[in-house]
């Protein structure tokens, strides 16, 4: 047909491009300052820092007066260099001393809130909620008409032009982008990348190692060195919220400024991903906090931070993902339970059998194990987690399952508001339908990873949004040249 469809295409492994030194440096720092690792020593990690930036550092912001202690040292170098050396350049020596004093006494103020546990509830949890509103929202705003069945072979991929938008910088996203530079060549293109989250593209196979190294340089897929050598606009922190296909512009929102803008495309590719799925559960809302979801670093540090007051947590769902949080708290010092609603554990990969002989060898970890669970409600005191009540296969009757944590993994369901929202087809159980080339209802709009529905499928897997990334990359190579 000219151009590969889904099912001929291989899947080439990507490798990951380590992240630099210094970064490696700066999260080992954090980990041993905020997470207060025993073995820690913040004091001299941080004047170790502090002299290796100071080494780089211009004369007049070397100059500069030294504290008594170490860890405060670092506050004018890490947290406002810049500012710092120009009010310490044009300033007397007291003068000097008095804002490097008042920025010291910044950071440990600083410091203790993010030692202390958060009180205020999980970003990731408020998200999830939303992204499942916003969906239910545009489902019953937009009425999506059903695709004509295609008969003979699938037409090529055709661009009117070069600019590409692509919508989600996870995983599948920047493996798409790495092809389709490395198919049509640095600056064949105009591609911009909009990624939600303030990091990079990471590892989320591997999230759960996160709590065993606390540094999200070694799960980080790229650096932006990449983005500027090959010649592609990367934009972290911001968030589409519209498709406006009458006009071909996209609606962007900068998380830190929080000021709208648009951005003409000519195609857009929507690796949006999933989002966690949480149960409907009385008294479960978006201002409980001790409740979080398992999706990102944010989602885990709010979990590690929490730990240092809470004992006893349970997570909510017991597949694959489940059990790795449910082992991830339990290493947390947490009393851990798992509350799963089916029979047995991980109904989806094994059989009764395999999923009893399963929950014996959890138990024997340490980890308690409820199956046939059914929660009534959420118990909360002051705003926090203090228990669930529910049934399980053991107790007919509801009771108080005590706890302070808690984790919900029960499941994704895909990203596809910006398309439910401007009107594309999307598939019976939610995803973008794609046919095999990736192209969505509108010929110039995309879809890729765990927001694609194809032949009525939306894969959670890595390998398969690795595949679908092969196909449109080479699909766009073939429209562009």
């Amino acid at each position: 047909e000219g151009s590969v469809c889904l099912s001929t295409a291989t899947t080439p492994v990507h490798p990951r491009i380590s992240i630099s030194s210094k970064m490696e440096c700066i999260a080992t720092i954090c980990e041993k300052t905020i997470f207060g690792k025993p073995e820690a020593k913040p004091e001299a990690e941080v004047s170790m820092a502090f002299a290796a930036y100071m080494a780089d550092a211009p004369a007049s912001e070397a100059a500069a007066p030294a504290s008594s202690s170490g860890a405060a040292t670092v506050a004018p170098a890490a947290v406002a260099p810049a500012a710092t050396s120009s009010a310490a350049a044009a300033a007397s020596p007291a003068d000097k001393a008095k804002v490097y004093e008042e920025e010291i006494e910044a950071l440990k103020t600083r410091l203790a809130e993010l030692k202390a546990a958060p009180t205020r509830p999980s970003q990731g949890l408020q998200n999830a909620m939303k992204a499942a509103k916003a969906g239910e929202k545009a489902s019953a705003s937009v009425a999506v008409a059903p695709k004509a069945e295609a008969s003979g072979p699938l037409p090529p991929v055709e661009l009117v032009g070069r600019k590409i938008v692509a919508v989600g910088h996870g995983p599948v996203g920047h493996d798409f982008i790495v092809k389709l530079v490395g198919m049509v060549g640095d600056g064949a293109l105009d591609i911009t990348v909009f990624g939600e989250e303030l990091l990079l593209a990471y590892d989320r196979v591997h999230l759960t190692e996160y709590f065993e190294h606390r540094d999200a340089s070694k799960l980080v897929m790229t650096e932006t060195a990449w983005f500027d050598q090959h010649k592609v606009t990367l934009r972290t922190g911001a968030k589409v919220t519209k498709i406006d296909r009458e006009r071909s512009v996209v609606l962007f929102e900068d998380s830190k400024t929080k000021q709208f803008s648009e951005l003409a495309y000519d195609a857009v590719v929507l690796c949006t991903g999933s989002y966690p799925f949480v149960p409907p559960l009385k008294n479960l809302s978006m201002d409980v906090a001790g409740a979080f979801v398992y999706r990102t670093i944010e989602d885990l540090e709010g979990m590690i931070s929490y730990s240092k007051t809470s004992k006893r947590a349970a997570v909510i769902g017991g597949g694959l993902l489940g059990l790795e949080a449910a082992k991830a708290v339990y290493d947390l010092g947490q009393e851990s339970f798992v509350l799963e609603y089916a029979p047995y554990l991980m109904p989806t990969q094994l059989d009764q059998g395999g999923g009893k002989a399963l929950q014996t060898k959890i138990e024997e970890m340490g980890i308690m194990v409820h199956t046939d669970a059914r929660l009534q409600e959420l118990v909360v005191e002051s705003g926090k987690v203090k228990g669930v009540m529910l049934t399980d296969a053991t107790h007919s009757e509801p009771y108080l399952l005590e706890l302070d944590m808690l984790v919900v993994s029960a499941g994704i369901r895909p990203r596809d508001e910006l398309a439910r929202e401007c009107g594309i087809e999307v598939g019976a159980r939610g995803g973008v339908v794609v046919d095999s080339r990736m192209r969505s209802s509108d010929p110039k709009i995309f879809a890729l990873g765990e927001v694609a529905s194809y032949n009525g499928m939306c894969y959670g897997l890595i390998a398969p949004g690795w595949e679908q990334a092969t196909v449109l990359a080479k699909n766009f190579e073939d429209a562009t040249w």
